[in-house]
């Protein structure tokens, strides 16, 4: 069953440094819970901006989590609140990464993340574990260390996730080099991927010349999340624009327009 649209004021129940400015927020949530790829528009009580910052849903047990890093005053804010502090959320928004899912599909599905990416692919994760569809994850990050202080913090969604990094650390298993470098597009049915707009780039192109599916989870400047305001908008393939917030965050990458 698809959540309803809410918007109240919640308490954050827990706060987690994972460090390089890094920050898990855990808000109990008192509504059905966000499906993995859906986003909240987050704006605390008490704050000096204006406008929400949105955030994709994290794993999270008890209520509703996010993962952030510190780019701005709105997210410093965020980061900065304790245990009690109350913020408005508004949400769930956008669709998911269920709805594009291959239907009987022979192969298994590859999830692909860059960075904070990969919040949203953890909560895929732990769906697909529960529906019993087969995967591969590739999460990639710059710093090893940095990559395994986020799989651990974001717990079951992100077991048996493969790290690989620029710096070859984390864990034993742990890859050197870019993510999309172990991308081999062909093996699998379709390619789920949240990260940096150059990883994603490089994930369409390379699942373009395999001719496998490429959906991906598009970041942009929101300030209403509903798509009432167009901010968002992002150019596609036929000339056109999509609204990141109400068509997306998810788009199948083939409408979506890549330059080169």
């Amino acid at each position: 069953m698809k959540a309803e649209r809410q918007s109240i004021l919640c308490r954050l129940n827990a706060r987690r440094e994972l460090g390089g400015g890094t920050v898990l927020l855990n808000f109990e949530w008192p509504f059905t819970p966000p499906r993995a790829g859906q986003f909240f528009m987050v704006k605390p009580a008490r704050t000096s901006v204006f406008l929400a910052r949105p955030l994709s849903a994290a794993v999270s047990r008890d209520g509703v989590g996010f993962l952030l890093a510190v780019r701005g005053r709105g997210t410093a804010e965020l980061a900065a609140m304790s245990a009690g502090d109350e913020t408005l959320l508004t949400g769930p928004l956008g669709n998911d990464w269920a709805a594009f899912l291959p239907q009987d599909a022979a192969k298994p599905v590859m999830l692909i993340s860059g960075g904070l990416g990969i919040a949203p692919l953890a909560a895929f994760s732990a769906e697909l574990r529960s529906a019993s569809v087969n995967f591969v994850f590739l999460s990639g990050f710059r710093r090893g260390a940095d990559g395994e202080a986020m799989l651990s913090a974001l717990g079951s969604g992100a077991d048996g996730a493969l790290i690989v990094s620029e710096d070859g650390g984390g864990r034993p298993n742990a890859k050197r080099g870019l993510v999309t470098g172990f991308l081999d597009a062909q093996n699998y049915s379709a390619v789920f991927a949240c990260g940096p707009e150059a990883m994603l780039k490089s994930a369409a192109l390379l699942c373009r010349e395999a001719g496998t599916p490429c959906f991906v989870s598009l970041e942009a400047r929101m300030a209403c999340g509903t798509g009432a305001c167009l901010g968002c908008a992002v150019p596609a393939r036929d000339g056109g624009y999509r609204r990141c917030c109400s068509d997306g965050p998810i788009f199948d990458a083939e409408d979506v327009f890549f330059e080169p």
